[in-house]
């Protein structure tokens, strides 16, 4: 094994200790937050709990054969609303996102 492969696994070593402290941290950072907001949570709940907190696609066809698509954000329950708002975000603001998808030219791939 010459030196170059020996510094390359000790990179890679350094690179997933660091994530993985990395990743702690804001695993903590998480539970101190919820926990100041008086939501008493572990990160594992609240994962499970945004989990199921969806957007929607609908498909709307126009007479000129194009599509309107509307995605949106599904209406969060309360335990999810109690979370968002630990963390400040305005579930009123959460992105929509509106496009208008012409159809494809006669012949065209």
């Amino acid at each position: 094994m010459g030196i170059g492969e020996r510094l390359r696994k000790e990179d890679r070593c350094d690179a997933h200790v660091w994530i993985t402290m990395l990743a702690y941290h804001l695993l903590r950072w998480i539970e101190y937050s919820l926990k100041l907001a008086g939501v008493d949570c572990a990160c594992q709940e609240v994962c499970r709990l945004l989990q199921t907190h969806c957007y929607t696609t609908i498909n709307l066809p126009c007479g000129n054969g194009s599509n309107y698509q509307v995605r949106r954000p599904g209406k969060p329950d309360e335990r999810q609303k109690v979370i968002y708002a630990a963390f400040g975000i305005n579930v009123g603001a959460l992105p929509v996102r509106k496009v208008v998808v012409e159809p494809s030219p006669a012949g065209g791939a």
